[in-house]
């Protein structure tokens, strides 16, 4: 089925584990709860689709475009999402345990109570990110760009994240001034 138009097309709950899907058209597709697996969605529009809750352990959506989709509480474990748009996408308490995001957009996405643990978001772009209390342990996030100091306080860090600039964690802030 690659580059399939399911534009709009409502596959709740369905399972399309490993399917075929790379360069398809899924804008505003309703997915919750499907299964998509290891399924191969390299390349493919994914914008405003519905996402939450579903399982997606796996899968392949690098260069897939999915500005504003909903995914929370999403299953992402050990996904390729290297160079996907997801800008403004409701990541919240979604798991990305050990995928790949390395380059990723996510400017504006809400990624609170994420599971970031172990995951590559080298040069990912965090322009105005929501990452309070996001799990960031394990994390590597060397080159990530528009990553502040602020945002990085409310993500949790251990000894074993890469902070943006190639140190380890833990991330702490440094007072200026202070004795």
């Amino acid at each position: 089925m690659q580059e399939a138009n399911l534009t709009e097309a409502r596959l709740n709950g369905a399972n399309l584990s490993h399917a075929a899907l790379s360069d398809s058209n899924l804008m505003r597709a309703n997915l919750m709860e499907a299964v998509l697996v290891e399924a191969d969605l390299r390349r493919s529009w994914l914008r405003y689709a519905r996402l939450a809750m579903a399982k997606l352990a796996g899968a392949d959506f690098t260069e897939a475009r999915m500005d504003h989709a909903d995914l929370h509480q999403a299953d992402l474990y050990k996904a390729r999402l290297q160079d996907a748009g997801l800008a403004s996408a409701n990541l919240r308490g979604t798991d990305l345990g050990l995928a790949d995001l390395a380059g990723a957009q996510l400017k504006h996405a809400n990624l609170g109570l994420a599971n970031l643990s172990g995951a590559i978001l080298r040069s990912a772009q965090f322009d105005s990110a929501q990452l309070t209390r996001a799990n960031g342990n394990g994390a590597n996030l060397q080159g990530a760009r528009y990553l502040t100091p602020k945002q990085l306080t409310t993500l949790l860090t251990n000894e074993e994240t890469v902070l943006p600039d190639g140190t380890r964690g833990p991330y702490r802030v440094t007072l200026v001034g202070r004795r």
